[in-house]
């Protein structure tokens, strides 16, 4: 099998018990219908299409991964729908039917592919069939499609007679018509974890993601209904500040800060949490994961410097995340501040991503792009695994701060002022996570710290 193409192989009705070339192939009879030229990139080639391989159902194409086979649409045609791994610029879904050509190495998505050097396509070659979709890697979206399912069961009716397909880079899970209107089904962003496949259970209807890394995990698809739609549209309807000039909380929300913070392209954060019913509480332990009471909000708002020659003169607000726990485990949204800091819109449902200009230590300009996650990518972090909040753990808040006006051990504080449950510890006698600058500590301790909150 030569690279790009697609192969059909079968066992029946052949003179060799494990292989025939089914009869109409495009290749099967002549060298490529006689209606290519025999210059290739300046190079005469006219010889070898009398032996082009009669087993190329389709061609044009560079790194297949995972194509789907589908007789069902009606017109007794064999269409494959197919995840096309680009090069440097773009990923693909095709949607080919016998002898389509989807024009690698000319073509890698919609552009001509820059490196290649031969002026055009040989004369006379096979018409091109463009992708059905395509996407850019540029950035954060994808850098990998894994081809899918066209799903045409009724157990998940929003789904139905769609293409369902993903990126093993990003985790993105995606849908496609046959007529090419596009979906992202940003509440289903599984966030890097290397999708492979894609199937569907006979039985019961339901489209099961098979994912390579971590636990290798077989995951299903399921229609969620009890998520909030009703999001309030700006930071300030949120109730959470009562003024935005320094951000100082309404009453019931208390800041905090944890012994050590993990690295977000070198913003500056601040933290507050909020438990809405006084009578509810924290469930407390040592070393495992802590409990949190339904309703309970964490919120993580983002600055950045953008003038590190001087620093501290030229701050810009970026986002501000929230982090609710209700019923069903936890969900999260974003707001991205206005340029005047005046206040702060909900960021799409798919997340957003924009350029941050600044200047750097030594007074040059530089730029970089920042990303707020879509609000399924905030679960891929903050799971019910991982405890729904990562940071609210007794090594993270066994140290010293303020609420209130009343300054002292973060754990003593928040049970003297009734947050926690089940604490009785004297904070001395309990183990903590160390910052990379507490030098008086063994360098061991406090890489062990870093990795384990990073």
């Amino acid at each position: 099998m030569s690279s790009g193409t697609i192969p059909f192989f079968t066992d029946k009705d052949s003179q060799e018990p494990n292989f025939r070339v089914p009869a109409d192939n495009p290749f099967i009879h002549t060298s490529l219908g006689g209606s290519w030229s025999g210059d290739f990139n300046g190079t005469d080639i006219s010889d070898q299409l009398d032996s082009v391989r009669t087993e190329i159902w389709a061609l044009g194409l560079r790194t297949p991964f995972r194509f789907h086979i589908d007789t069902e649409d009606g017109t007794g045609e064999t269409e494959a729908w197919i995840g096309d791994v680009g090069w440097e610029d773009y990923e693909e879904i095709n949607l080919f039917k016998n002898g389509d050509n989807g024009g690698w190495s000319y073509y890698e998505g919609p552009i001509r592919t820059p490196t290649v050097t031969h002026a055009s396509m040989p004369a006379g070659a096979t018409p091109l069939t463009p992708a059905l979709h395509s996407y850019e890697t540029e950035g954060f979206y994808g850098n990998s499609v894994t081809g899918g399912i066209f799903y045409r069961g009724d157990t998940l009716p929003s789904l139905t007679n769609t293409y369902i397909f993903g990126d093993y880079g990003t985790g993105r899970i995606m849908t496609l018509t046959r007529g090419g209107d596009f979906n992202e089904l940003s509440d289903l962003r599984l966030g890097g974890n290397d999708i492979v496949d894609f199937e569907i259970d006979a039985e019961t209807g339901e489209i099961f993601i098979l994912e390579h890394s971590g636990a290798g995990r077989v995951r299903r698809i399921t229609e969620e209904t009890n998520l909030p739609t009703d999001y309030p549209l700006t930071l300030s309807e949120t109730g959470i500040f009562a003024d935005f000039a320094d951000l100082s909380p309404n009453p019931g929300i208390i800041p905090y800060t944890p012994n050590l913070t993990f690295w977000s392209d070198d913003a500056d954060k601040s933290r507050w949490l909020g438990i809405p019913n006084l009578t509810d509480t924290m469930g407390y332990t040592e070393d495992g994961i802590w409990t949190f009471p339904e309703g309970m909000v964490w919120i993580k708002h983002f600055d950045f410097d953008v003038d590190q020659s001087n620093p501290g003169t030229d701050i810009q607000r970026l986002e501000t995340r929230l982090l609710v726990r209700n019923e069903a485990g936890s969900y999260g949204v974003s707001y991205r501040w206005k340029e005047d800091g005046s206040d702060a819109d909900l960021a799409d449902n798919i997340g957003e991503d924009f350029e941050i200009n600044y200047t750097d230590a030594d007074g040059q300009p530089d730029s970089f792009t920042w990303r707020i996650p879509s609000r399924a990518e905030c679960l891929t972090c903050h799971s019910a695994a991982a405890g729904h909040a990562l940071s609210l753990n007794s090594r993270q808040f066994n140290l010293s701060n303020t609420i209130n006006g009343q300054t002292g051990n973060l754990l003593t504080l928040l049970n003297d002022a009734g947050y926690l449950n089940g604490f009785d510890e004297t904070p001395e006698d309990l183990p903590r996570h160390y910052r990379p600058d507490e030098t008086e500590v063994n360098l061991e301790t406090r890489v062990r710290s870093y990795l384990d909150v990073n």
